[in-house]
């Protein structure tokens, strides 16, 4: 803050600049300040806050708004605190606890009992219909297919072997007759006028439909329209199924599959009047976990994928035979001891011919 040379060092202390802005604050808002007489250095400190009112003013205004303590409005507004995109995201829209059936009861009416009991019967009905399936497509091994061939008798055979023959000599009479080429056309002059009159219908064909398509361009524009109008309902809809389904339907945040649970059924001889005899089937735990993993908050754990080795890289195995690894009784050794004599008897053999 630029302040005169005679002033200078009194404001430059802590106290003397808190004092100088808050001088330079009230002259800013037009307030007058009462100086004593006797008091100069307080008068002294109002001369050096006067001098820089205007760049105390430049510098308020483009930072922020000052705070009015004596004013009746409540300007002083909060900033609201900045949250992070994860907490904006919903992960599912599913209620976390869910109201069980009226069937379910420890004391249920015959009507909703009943009720209740069928449609449970109805979901286990379709899970043994889908494993009846899956074992009838797996029933047949590759070893029952190729292992076990149909053996035919000789007869049979031979009755084959004449058919195939008979077939051969029938194609070769029916591939006698050749079909009419364009130089045969060429050559015969009665036949060019009836080419040339088909290709100029042809034409007046074409030139039909051509203006056919010119009178009907309204239609056509119709037809277009519509189809644009059908793309665009059909987008929009794809698009509202696809929020739907992100919001309801299970994702995969685990290894593991999302499993239904079993929803609890009590039988007609383990129903009971009081709640204090009844059986409990099922755990708060368990349907808490339940919960969380199909709302998508919660990871599904499953088996560790076991990384798969590559087959293209195998272990090759060298072997380098040196002095130091020559051991008595080895092959190696052997061979030594069989060339030493062999070099032995070349040695001596002119002793042995004398």
């Amino acid at each position: 803050m630029a302040t005169s040379g005679l002033f200078s060092p009194m404001c430059e202390g802590k106290e003397g600049k808190e004092t100088i802005r808050l001088l330079q604050w009230l002259l800013s808002k037009g307030k007058s300040i009462e100086m004593a007489e006797g008091n100069f250095v307080f008068q002294r400190i109002v001369t050096c806050a006067q001098e820089n009112v205007a760049e105390f003013m430049a510098s308020t205004s483009s930072i922020a708004k000052a705070y009015d303590l004596w004013g009746d409005e409540d300007t002083n507004e909060q900033a609201k605190p900045k949250k992070s995109a994860r907490s904006k995201y919903i992960p599912s829209v599913l209620t976390a606890v869910e109201i069980p059936a009226e069937g379910a009861s420890y004391n249920p009416s015959l009507d909703s009992y009943l009720e209740y009991v069928g449609q449970i019967a109805k979901e286990e009905a379709k899970v043994l219909a889908n494993e009846k399936r899956n074992n009838r497509m797996f029933v047949k091994t590759v070893e029952d297919q190729y292992l076990a061939p149909v053996f035919k008798s000789g007869e049979e055979i031979f009755d084959t072997i004449l058919e195939t023959e008979v077939k051969e000599e029938v194609k070769g009479e029916d591939a006698v007759d050749f079909p009419v080429t364009d130089d045969q056309t060429a050559k015969n002059p009665t036949k060019l006028p009836k080419k040339l009159a088909g290709h100029e219908l042809v034409k007046e064909k074409k030139l039909r439909a051509k203006s056919q398509q010119l009178e009907s361009l309204k239609s056509i524009k119709k037809a277009v329209k519509k189809t644009i109008e059908d793309r665009e309902n059909l987008a929009l809809s794809r698009a509202k199924q696809r929020t739907i389904d992100n919001l309801t339907k299970n994702k995969k945040l685990g290894r593991g599959k999302y499993e239904k649970l079993l929803e609890p059924a009590l039988l007609t001889s383990e129903l009971t009047g009081s709640m204090r005899t009844v059986k409990c089937n099922t755990s708060i735990f368990r349907e808490r976990i339940n919960s969380l993993q199909k709302r998508n908050i919660l990871p599904i754990a499953g088996d560790h994928q076991k990384k798969a080795l590559k087959q293209r890289l195998k272990a090759k195995f060298v072997e380098k035979r040196s002095v130091k690894e020559i051991t008595k009784g080895s092959v190696s050794s052997k061979c030594l001891i069989v060339v030493t004599q062999f070099s032995m008897l070349a040695n001596l053999s002119p002793l042995v011919e004398l």
